[in-house]
């Protein structure tokens, strides 16, 4: 969905006002390998975009005055803000206890079910949800403008500022990786005619 909206005002015959702000959001669920896009989910499910979005929030405020047919000023501010979500909250609340992790290690990790690689296999599990980078973005800008005989001058000052808030919990249920060279004929010496990481 996406929504934009303008409002303009004339505060009196010298001064005009105009407030625009918009709105737009795209959310989805995708790259799934042992579910379908919908339920029930398997909890092991490696996709990290369920969910998936992505949203911009955005105004524009300004104020423009006419002091004489010859001299305006314009203050203008403005704020864009961005967010993306991704993650898995396929095996939110999963007990850990179910896999025969010890108890010292399930009173720690959160409630996800874990992420497992293992060398030539799709793996198992996904990245918690909750990594939700957002950037905000604020402008502010003062322009005055003069004619003056032949001249068209223009003064002005503009500020900007960007800032990025990011919360990413990482593997917080753990990340395990296996290869196949503990289980090869010769530890010492992999290979691939031998061994495997599950």
């Amino acid at each position: 969905p996406q929504y934009d909206g303008r409002l303009d005002y004339n505060m009196s015959d010298s001064t005009h006002m105009f407030f625009r702000y918009g709105w737009n959001s795209l959310a989805e669920t995708r790259s799934y390998i042992y579910s379908f896009s919908g339920e029930p989910y398997n909890l092991a499910e490696t996709s990290n975009n369920s969910p998936f979005g992505r949203q911009n929030d955005d105004f524009t405020l300004q104020v423009t005055h006419t002091f004489n047919p010859t001299t305006v000023l314009q203050v203008r501010t403005g704020l864009d803000r961005f967010k993306s979500i991704n993650g898995s909250s396929i095996s939110e609340g999963f007990d850990l206890s179910t896999l025969n992790f010890s108890p010292t290690y399930v009173g720690q990790a959160s409630t996800w079910f874990p992420k497992f690689n293992w060398s030539d296999y799709a793996g198992a599990g996904a990245n918690p949800g909750g990594i939700n980078p957002s950037d905000l973005t604020v402008t502010n800008e003062v322009v005055l403008a003069k004619t003056f005989d032949k001249h068209n001058m223009k003064f002005g000052f503009q500020n900007m500022e960007v800032g990025e808030n990011t919360e990413t919990p990482g593997y917080s249920a753990g990340n395990f990786s296996f290869n196949g060279n503990f289980t090869t004929a010769n530890p010492l010496a992999p290979s691939s005619a031998s061994g495997n990481s599950i």
